[in-house]
């Protein structure tokens, strides 16, 4: 009798952990604390720009984590197979824009609402979405890129290696 009440009390208690754990996991937004919480909203858009190794990619990122996720366009990172980056740009913006100063009269600092409104940062809710631009040049011969690193561990597979 008292052997059969350890074993349950041994199982109530697993039970307990189980869930315990799982709600950790829930209210932190997984194993990875939320950050690889994204997905394309949609279809991203590739085109062809410029010379033949060009390419321009237009999308909506949603956040699909429970916790806010914030992102730096120059942290940005397209990647190959072997994980090698490729020479790109981003903003989170619909498309990329000129910047609104010239190179010799740019301030020094811009203010955080500028940042955002030029695209060069965003955060995004949980549940909602941004735009993003990403721009990439590919030498002929070298291996074509598969996936994008938004920083921070949240990746997502470029269209043509879906």
């Amino acid at each position: 009798m008292i052997a059969s009440a350890r074993i349950r009390l041994a199982a109530a208690a697993a039970l307990v952990a189980a869930v315990l754990l799982a709600a950790v996991l829930l209210f932190t937004g997984g194993a990875d604390g939320g950050t690889g919480k994204l997905a394309w909203q949609g279809t991203p858009g590739v085109f062809k720009s410029g010379p033949e190794t060009d390419r321009v990619l237009t999308a909506r990122i949603e956040n699909t984590s429970l916790r806010d996720l914030d992102f730096v366009a120059k942290d940005v990172r397209i990647l190959d197979a072997n994980g090698d980056e490729v020479q790109s740009t981003a903003v989170f913006l619909e498309a990329f824009v000129h910047g609104l100063w010239s190179w010799s009269q740019a301030p020094s600092q811009l203010t955080e609402f500028e940042r955002r409104r030029l695209g060069k940062i965003v955060t995004i809710r949980p549940g909602k979405s941004a735009p993003v631009a990403l721009s990439w040049r590919v030498p002929k011969g070298e291996d074509p890129p598969v996936r994008v690193d938004f920083g921070d561990g949240a990746t997502l597979p470029l269209p043509d290696a879906l």
